[in-house]
């Protein structure tokens, strides 16, 4: 096969056969799978304005509010995630009530 054949059929492509997808970076490190599944929960908290809770009835919802029930439950990870927690929810429930409760007391 000459060179003008071999040209014609790769410019003659219709099939799209010789596109070709860059390849994919490395598979995700365990510390991007963690801040990665935490995006997921503050876009959540973004778009709706209040932490996601275990509704059955939505699942994706009720995945998301279990995964922070996780993380709030590991100090490790708590820790990890600090600076990307822009809506502060990985502070307890607890630690939260004894804050409104002494900022009720200051007014």
């Amino acid at each position: 096969m000459d060179i003008d054949k071999l040209k014609e059929l790769i410019d003659d492509d219709d099939l799209g056969l010789l596109d070709v997808k860059p390849k994919q970076g490395a598979a995700m490190t365990e510390d991007e799978r963690l801040s990665e599944s935490f995006f997921e929960i503050n876009d959540f908290y973004r778009s709706h304005e209040r932490e996601p809770e275990n509704d059955l009835a939505n699942m994706q919802e009720a995945k998301l509010a279990m995964r922070l029930n996780g993380l709030r439950k590991d100090p490790v990870k708590m820790e990890a995630l600090a600076d990307l927690d822009e809506f502060n929810l990985l502070q307890s429930q607890k630690k939260l009530s004894r804050l409104m409760i002494f900022l009720a007391m200051m007014i």
